[in-house]
């Protein structure tokens, strides 16, 4: 069988005995399986029990330098 080709661009898909091979399938397959390594699964539950800690620890740490605004304009 010959190769077959996504739209322009995309990879090379080529067929074999069990039928069509799909490259983005694949990665689709392995992508998930790593976010799944990567970021364990959490309960929605345990989300909102935890949500105190969750936000203080994506909040941006307080500036330490004043901005260019304050620095050129205020002083």
């Amino acid at each position: 069988m010959k190769a077959t080709f996504f739209p322009r661009g995309d990879t090379l898909c080529n067929g074999n005995k069990l039928g069509r091979r799909c490259l983005w399938r694949e990665l689709s397959f392995v992508l998930h399986y790593i976010i799944r390594a990567v970021n364990p699964h959490a309960s929605f539950n345990t989300i909102i029990e935890n949500w105190g800690s969750i936000s203080n620890d994506l909040c941006n740490p307080i500036r330490k330098r004043k901005s260019q605004f304050e620095k050129y304009y205020l002083s």
